[in-house]
């Protein structure tokens, strides 16, 4: 009895043994694999490290009463956070060579700023609606420039452009979708929240920052053009929507990690303790919630509700232009 009882203890050792020994080479297997896409996922970074593909040109728009501030922040982030070299149009009725206003010589400061020589300012029709330009970029703009990107003046770039897979992968596949007619434009999606890092409804289309191209985008354009005249829409991203819809168009939609609004503090604290990742675009939304003693909206609401919080936080002390800096400029 006894040596039936050692057998069969001695048999139950061998089978943990060997289950253990297998989970081991298990545990062995998954690290390798594991091991194995860390470094090809760096040796395919490292490759395509400086293969960014950008477009040809930025574009930004700033038209009066607005200040002229957020714009010019804007543009610097682009410069000095994104290390954007190419051209930078900036489409604006300001007349800089006679206007006062500190709107206009906040705009004189950056283009007589030789670290900002690639920023050109384009003269548009007094009382033009800053949202129909955004459908009229390429009627401004050097008809050698092809493709750009439109941003809105509330929209900060905060890392390298050239470093980012958004430029390497996305935009490049953007870009032919947009040059073979398959897509009409590039977009980021709007949503209702973003602060777990989901896209939460996800369904509808920020105009914030557009990829466009000259040719791909152009019917596109002139039909979202006669759609935003019309009373029915009050937002250009409602006529935007229509205009996709009615056309039967496709858009390329650009991963919505690429883009953290500012009010999103919960979405950008998880994204830097878990990954150390920053987002590429910030969009300040509701601007005209911001104090005009910032120097940022010379019209909007001055009782400071608990909503602008953040926005005045970011902005009190900042100021693009120096002239108008309470302590130093960005």
């Amino acid at each position: 009895m006894n040596l039936l009882s050692l057998g069969t203890g001695s048999t139950f050792s061998r089978t943990r043994r060997r289950r253990f020994v297998f989970m081991l080479l298990m545990c062995n297997v998954l690290a390798s694999i594991f091991i194995f896409f860390r470094v090809v996922k760096s040796h395919f970074e490292e490759v395509y490290k400086g293969h960014a593909v950008l477009p040809d040109a930025f574009v930004f728009i700033t038209m009066q009463p607005l200040s002229t501030s957020m714009t010019v922040w804007a543009v610097k982030s682009l410069i000095r956070n994104g290390g954007w070299t190419g051209d930078v149009f900036l489409l604006t009725d300001f007349d800089t060579t006679k206007d006062i206003s500190d709107g206009a010589s906040c705009l004189r400061e950056l283009v007589h700023d030789a670290k900002f020589a690639n920023v050109h300012l384009i003269s548009v029709p007094k009382g033009k609606n800053p949202k129909h330009l955004k459908a009229q970029v390429f009627m401004y703009i050097p008809e050698r420039i092809r493709n750009v990107i439109y941003m809105d003046s509330d929209v900060q770039v905060t890392a390298p452009l050239s470093s980012s897979p958004l430029f390497s992968e996305e935009v490049p596949r953007a870009l032919f979708s947009l040059t073979t007619g398959q897509t009409v434009a590039g977009v980021f999606l709007d949503a209702a929240g973003h602060a777990w890092g989901n896209c939460t409804k996800c369904d509808v289309y920020n105009s914030g920052i557009m990829l466009l191209d000259r040719h791909g985008s152009e019917e596109f354009l002139r039909e979202w053009l006669l759609f935003q005249q019309t009373d029915a829409h009050t937002e250009d991203q409602e006529s935007l929507e229509d205009v996709v819809n009615k056309l039967g168009v496709k858009l390329s939609i650009l991963p919505y990690k690429y883009m953290f609004f500012q009010k999103d503090v919960l979405r950008h604290i998880i994204s830097w303790v878990m990954w150390r990742r920053r987002p590429l675009f910030v969009h300040f939304t509701g601007l005209a919630r911001m104090s005009a003693s910032l120097g940022v909206c010379d019209h909007c609401d001055k009782s400071l509700p608990w909503t602008s919080w953040g926005y005045r936080k970011v902005l009190e002390d900042i100021s693009a232009c120096p002239s108008h800096s309470k302590k130093h400029p960005v």
